[in-house]
């Protein structure tokens, strides 16, 4: 799975230190300026997707013993680094998850 499909979990996971629950969205699309606005669009859609999982309470359905007080995070794990626009979007998203008690952590994979 990826962006591509924005009503999915592409993965999730509990990180060991923390007790926290990572929602990760892989990103394999590049930033080329034709596809930028589709590409901030597939995201927008894919982390409203993941707030609604998160609040609607699903997720206690997969992590049962998670006590709710850490803040869970989505982790974007990408295969090409951000443009400027991108970086504009990841901000403002960053804001609206952290309204939301979520974290949003990019990861740039090698």
């Amino acid at each position: 799975m990826s962006v591509r499909e924005t009503e999915e979990i592409d993965y999730i996971y509990l990180e060991e230190l923390t007790h926290r629950p990572v929602l990760v969205v892989s990103d394999p699309l590049g930033w080329k300026a034709d596809d930028e606005r589709e590409h901030i669009e597939l995201l927008r859609q894919k982390l409203n997707s993941q707030i609604v999982f998160v609040s609607s309470g699903q997720i206690e359905k997969v992590w049962p013993d998670w006590s709710g007080e850490e803040p869970v995070t989505i982790e974007v794990a990408a295969q090409h680094s951000l443009t400027k626009p991108a970086k504009d979007f990841y901000s403002q998203a960053e804001e609206v998850l952290d309204e939301a008690g979520i974290r949003l952590r990019f990861t740039l994979l090698a």
